[in-house]
């Protein structure tokens, strides 16, 4: 008796223990499938956010060549990664994102990256964050090239700016941009921006113009050092040297190509009598560009003296 008693016991708790395992095994199957369909979900959301961000950057762009600032504010934080390639005619640059996984704090898989050639988006590469303030800069070189972007999440303090930067910010209204007499006016979280040294060690970035001027000249930001020339002194300060270097070389391809355009405009007004005198400067910034732009230094060192030759000659007014 005992033993038959024993042997259906034994049954019984297999089969108890059957159907516990396949129930676990299901409900694991069920987690998993559930976790891909979130992930997946996540996935098609990004690339669709990443998307539909690229399509705001349009109206940010200024057609009269004026400056423009202010802010996109987005419904949830996100993750935004610019990375930026000097391939094919004009370079390009590609924008993804990453949204916070469901029921938890942190980023979930890079989206797939949405391809922009016709924008020049200066950044960090890799920003967090929910509100992003831009800032909208004409850049000239001496024609119109093309609208630079300046994105950013962090907010600055510029200490002792000189004149011709305080009253572009304020004239802009920047809300994420302070003007300091000193390094004490900053406080803790903002990036403090000093200019010709002003601040000493309290420095996060430094400003240096040349000849008594701010109109050129070099940032630096740790062992990171960019050259600028004009409004590009805005995206020196707020992009990181990678992402800035390249987005510098994309503008000097598209100059060079409207370099060509121009030269050709130029030798047909000379048939019809206005004789431009621009023809050897343009053929000299096309080449200069193609054969020794190396990086933002030679703003300063070549293409800037090609480009006042430029804007002395144009007396037929081709742009």
């Amino acid at each position: 008796m005992n033993k038959r008693c024993n042997k259906k016991g034994f049954e019984f708790s297999f089969a108890w223990m059957f159907a516990i395992i396949v129930g676990i095994v299901i409900i694991m199957l069920a987690v998993y499938a559930s976790t891909k369909i979130l992930r997946t979900g996540e996935y098609q959301q990004s690339s669709e956010t990443a998307k539909k961000l690229t399509t705001i950057f349009d109206p940010l762009e200024t057609s009269t060549g004026s400056s423009r600032s202010g802010i996109i504010t987005l419904d949830q934080e996100i993750k935004l990664y610019d990375d930026c390639y000097t391939d094919g005619n004009y370079g390009r640059q590609t924008i993804s994102i990453a949204t916070k996984k469901s029921f938890s704090e942190e980023y979930g898989e890079k989206s797939a990256g949405t391809e922009v050639s016709n924008k020049y988006i200066f950044g960090e590469g890799e920003t967090e964050g929910k509100d992003y303030y831009y800032q909208t800069e004409s850049y000239e070189s001496p024609f119109k090239v093309a609208d630079i972007i300046i994105l950013t999440t962090r907010k600055y303090c510029y200490i002792q700016a000189p004149t011709e930067v305080a009253e572009e910010i304020t004239g802009l209204g920047m809300k994420n941009v302070k003007l300091a007499s000193n390094a004490g006016e900053c406080v803790e979280g903002e990036v403090r921006v000093c200019f010709t040294g002003t601040g000493g060690a309290k420095c996060d970035v430094t400003v240096t113009g040349q000849a008594g001027s701010f109109e050129e000249g070099y940032i630096t930001k740790g062992t990171e050092r960019v050259n600028y020339v004009g409004k590009l002194i805005y995206a020196g300060i707020v992009a990181d040297a990678k992402n800035y270097e390249c987005n510098v070389k994309r503008l000097m391809m598209r100059t060079g190509t409207l370099a060509n355009i121009y030269l050709k405009e130029s030798q047909y007004l000379s048939t019809k009598g206005c004789n431009t005198g621009m023809e050897m400067e343009l053929s000299r910034l096309s080449n200069t560009i193609t054969n020794s732009y190396e990086s933002s230094i030679d703003l300063i060192t070549k293409i800037k003296p090609v480009v006042k030759g430029i804007e002395q000659n144009n007396v037929c007014r081709i742009w």
